[in-house]
């Protein structure tokens, strides 16, 4: 597991989603995805092509991004991952593992292979070896980086801390203390993570279908979630009842 990462700045800086789901042609996406002008996108060109505006209306070189995983589909070379990381504008990214890593599979091995040559054996990675975080320079520019993460990170932003992960946790740490679940997977389907859903605990789910509910389809930054959360109940599961083994 990480350790914690650490970060201080200014929390309109740090931003979060999940899911975006590039190059995903699927007619799913469409049922709940609409842009500003509450229109349903009608083909993935439509849609890809507003993820990226709306990206970058919110974020800039000095923002922190949190993206909690399922990028990009149907990309077997990387090609694709690569050209989006060239069209968001970041100042660093990171990526958690989804249950989808097209591409991102790809370009994490690519980056992999570069810093840890001996750990492949005629171009196929030795069995378990891992290295996260795993970071590379978008154009070689270091002040756009790309940080490969797994699928669960602790954060803490200030004073604020943070349990990250592409799926969403029912009992997650500092829990009792009023610690933020921010998650993906889920598409917004599960009320308990909703935005208005004041009863379920700090939880909150980002992926992009809940952010066009409640943000325009545009990441969100930290102060705006903390406005969110700050309504909601600090709630905690019992995880030392008598039944635990």
């Amino acid at each position: 597991m990480l350790k914690i990462l650490k970060f201080s700045g200014l929390e309109c800086n740090f931003f979060m989603i999940s899911d975006l789901h590039v190059n995903h042609s699927k007619s799913f996406l469409f049922g709940k995805r609409y842009g500003i002008d509450g229109v349903m996108y009608k083909d993935i060109e439509s849609h890809d092509s507003a993820l990226v505006t709306n990206w970058n209306s919110v974020c800039n070189g000095e923002s922190i991004v949190f993206n909690l995983g399922d990028v990009i589909f149907n990309d077997p070379d990387g090609t694709g991952f690569e050209n989006l990381m060239r069209r968001l504008s970041f100042n660093k990214h990171y990526i958690f593992l989804g249950n989808h890593v097209s591409g991102h599979r790809q370009i994490y091995l690519k980056t992999l292979k570069s810093a840890f040559p001996n750990a492949f054996i005629n171009d196929e990675l030795s069995p378990a070896f891992e290295v996260y975080p795993l970071s590379y320079n978008v154009n070689g520019d270091p002040n756009k980086q790309v940080i490969f993460v797994p699928q669960y990170a602790e954060v803490q932003i200030n004073s604020t801390k943070l349990v990250l992960s592409h799926f969403p946790i029912r009992s997650w740490n500092y829990m009792g203390h009023g610690s933020l679940m921010i998650h993906g997977h889920q598409h917004y389907s599960d009320p308990s993570s909703h935005a208005v859903n004041l009863d379920s605990g700090k939880v909150l789910d980002v992926s992009v279908e809940g952010l066009c509910a409640y943000n325009e389809g545009k990441p969100i930054n930290l102060i705006q979630i903390k406005k969110i959360l700050d309504k909601k109940k600090i709630k905690e599961v019992d995880h030392h009842n008598k039944n635990t083994t």
